[in-house]
């Protein structure tokens, strides 16, 4: 009876390593996948900022009143877009802010956009990128980014 009851002691200790290493690996490849989908997400959350980069660089080239008339000692005017999945359902947005404090003195304007993927509330993703422009005369419609900064995914 003692080389049963031992026998199955040993099948049991062995099953119990080999269910806690198969446990391990499932908890490791459940990481990886977790990192590849947060990656995933920070990168569309990076083109929502972009996108509203382009959007205000866009609108400041094609629109001589853009931004429109501030109010004095007020250099800032922000403004925020939803933006579709192809399928329709919401991805996310963007928020732009514009900062004219050194469009007088220097020619230059800063943008920064920050990307939201999901919702407002909570949003599975976030990217600020801020950029700055020349808005000298000799450059009418195309300005040309003198700094960039990108503000990373949190």
């Amino acid at each position: 009876m003692t080389r049963r009851g031992s026998a199955l002691i040993v099948t049991l200790l062995m099953s119990v390593c080999i269910f806690s290493l198969a446990m391990g690996l499932f908890e490791q490849s459940k990481e990886c996948y977790r990192g590849a989908s947060d990656l995933t997400a920070g990168e569309r959350a990076r083109a929502l900022a972009w996108a509203g980069l382009e959007d205000a660089r866009l609108k400041l080239a094609l629109d001589p009143d853009f931004p429109p008339t501030l109010a004095a000692g007020q250099p800032r005017f922000c403004y925020s877009e939803e933006l579709p999945e192809l399928d329709g359902s919401p991805l996310g947005f963007y928020q732009v802010q514009l900062d004219a404090s050194w469009r007088d003195s220097h020619d230059l304007m800063r943008i920064t956009s920050v990307g939201l993927l999901g919702s407002l509330d909570q949003p599975t993703a976030r990217v600020q990128l801020s950029a700055d422009l020349d808005l000298s005369p000799a450059r009418p419609t195309l300005f040309q980014l003198v700094h960039f900064q990108d503000g990373g995914t949190w």
